[in-house]
């Protein structure tokens, strides 16, 4: 983030974290207060706010109205929201995550926490506006060259889910990968030519969310508290949120969005089930789940085939689709020699940790 330019920061709120919230960001921004959900409105419409503090106004339920406005107008809804708030129970982070709400402190917070949350917001939006600029450009190429275009736009999306697998040692590419995996899986059931060539790419980039996640939470060896899971699943939040509004490939955000929702509709982060899933994230999810399995973790050591086979059928019309997973395990029969996956990984593992 650029300090020289200030940014504009909108803050919602009325109590005593006020003139605190102030003199946190008095060097890097020009801040606007609003002390009620109209106000603020009036505000939005008169000034291009970067990033916007939301305090829980009077009730939860004022939060989420404003959080469902900001979502529902194209100009504002890609507006970072910040919500503060010491109601963190499972319900209500679920809906104002759904609502539009991109990151959660828990109050009394600490000064240098909000501050790191806000410069983080801002370095993955200006992520977001450098993707959609290259992707912009590889838009305008396509009439040039083709070929040209399609081997540039791999390669940035190549390099943009090593960025994201960097942040884990133990994943070095995992989105590579998965994106293989899948584009196999798509294949084998015959989707249409159209499908099979977006599967890859969207596969390739479905983790980039995890911009937004702290290093130190990725990697964490001990068991994770449930605000830290909460952030592991923003990533498929934030990722929808990196990939929306590419013009040219408006199905990118689908992968990152779903890719974490379960047929049986125990997953996030809306918990759809079934066919309302959108059929390709049904598939990376199949995919996913295979390399997360066969990968040396932080935690554990990569699973045994014959253990990652049973899972995966024991797992079919409950995480998995029943057709895409069965792909997997035809796919995993044909492997006689355990080729698929990264295992083998003790090698692997050193390499990349030498």
């Amino acid at each position: 983030m650029n300090i020289h330019n200030k940014i504009k920061m909108l803050v919602i709120d009325h109590d005593e974290y006020l003139k605190s919230i102030k003199n946190i960001f008095d060097d890097i921004a020009d801040m606007l207060t609003s002390t009620s959900g109209e106000e603020s409105l009036v505000i939005l419409e008169n000034n291009k706010i970067d990033v916007i503090i939301l305090n829980n106004i009077t009730s939860d339920l004022d939060a989420i109205h404003i959080l469902h406005y900001l979502k529902l107008n194209n100009d504002l809804s890609n507006i970072p929201i910040i919500v503060l708030n010491d109601n963190m129970n499972d319900d209500f982070v679920k809906k104002c995550l759904y609502a539009g709400a991109t990151e959660f402190i828990r109050k009394p917070f600490v000064n240098s926490l909000l501050k790191n949350r806000v410069n983080r917001l801002l370095d993955y939006e200006e992520l977001k506006k450098s993707l959609h600029h290259h992707i912009s450009e590889e838009h305008n190429l396509i009439h040039e060259n083709v070929k040209r275009s399609k081997i540039l736009l791999k390669e940035m999306a190549a390099a943009l889910s090593k960025t994201i697998d960097a942040k884990d040692r133990y994943t070095s590419g995992h989105s590579e990968r998965v994106a293989e995996y899948s584009h196999m899986i798509a294949s084998c059931a015959k989707l249409n030519k159209s499908d099979i060539n977006k599967i890859y790419y969207m596969a390739l980039l479905h983790d980039i969310g995890k911009i937004g996640v702290p290093s130190r939470i990725i990697n964490s060896q001990s068991k994770l508290t449930p605000q830290e899971f909460n952030l592991i699943k923003s990533h498929t939040i934030i990722g929808a949120s990196i990939l929306q509004g590419i013009d040219i490939f408006p199905e990118l955000a689908i992968g990152a969005h779903y890719h974490h929702e379960r047929f049986d509709g125990k997953g996030y982060p809306q918990g759809l089930k079934g066919e309302t899933i959108p059929v390709l994230a049904r598939l990376i999810g199949v995919a996913d789940a295979y390399d997360a399995m066969t990968s040396q973790r932080s935690y554990r050591n990569a699973l045994a085939q014959d253990y990652v086979y049973d899972e995966i059928k024991k797992n079919l019309g409950r995480q998995f689709d029943p057709d895409f997973g069965s792909i997997m395990l035809d796919l995993i029969e044909e492997d006689k020699d355990y080729q698929l996956c990264e295992s083998n990984s003790k090698e692997k593992l050193d390499q990349r940790t030498t």
